[in-house]
């Protein structure tokens, strides 16, 4: 009898080792300490702009500490509101609101990192209340455009997916042509 053994190679080779899964991931994510979200207009509220919370997360889905925040033009009260930790609200006594108009809210990260997503959590008071929430949204990360487009209307419910908007960033730079 003639008996032919057939090895298998290592396991290493089969599967992705995790630094070089880290490497990949980081690439398709912005990197940068400053976030800009230039607010372009709301849902059709004739007198406000209004919005709840904003979150950022890393490249390993933790909440990014944001060190400081401004939004412009300085009129604007009430930044943070933005950041008083509660986001699933209906209430705006948790919610930043302005007079109608463009803003650029201005986020500070304590260093430079990754940027996977962003939550916007939009205002969300009553149905005809989410009109004060934001719609057109562009969001720049250290100079560089991230995201521009639509952010949904909330629902003026407590569900979750009715309020919040999670935005996938994707650092274009590194994205093929």
């Amino acid at each position: 009898f003639f008996f032919l053994m057939i090895r298998r190679p290592p396991r290493s080779t089969h599967c992705i080792s995790s630094a070089a899964s880290d490497v990949y991931k980081r690439q398709k994510y912005p990197k940068g300490q400053v976030l800009k979200l230039l607010v372009n207009s709301n849902w059709g509220d004739p007198l406000h702009t209004a919005l709840t919370a904003i979150e950022a997360f890393d490249d390993n889905g933790l909440l990014i500490p944001i060190v400081s925040a401004r939004i412009l033009p300085e009129s604007s009260k009430n930044i943070e509101k933005l950041f008083d930790g509660t986001t699933l609200t209906s209430s705006k006594e948790h919610s930043w609101i302005a007079q109608k108009g463009k803003y650029e809210i201005e986020l500070h990260f304590a260093r430079e990192t990754f940027v996977s997503r962003v939550k916007v959590w939009n205002y969300n008071e009553s149905g005809t209340g989410a009109l004060k929430g934001v719609k057109d949204v562009v969001m720049i990360l250290d100079g560089v455009e991230v995201f521009a487009g639509e952010v949904k209307k909330a629902a003026g419910s407590l569900n979750q997916s009715e309020c919040c908007e999670v935005i996938e960033l994707r650092d274009s730079r590194n994205e093929e042509k």
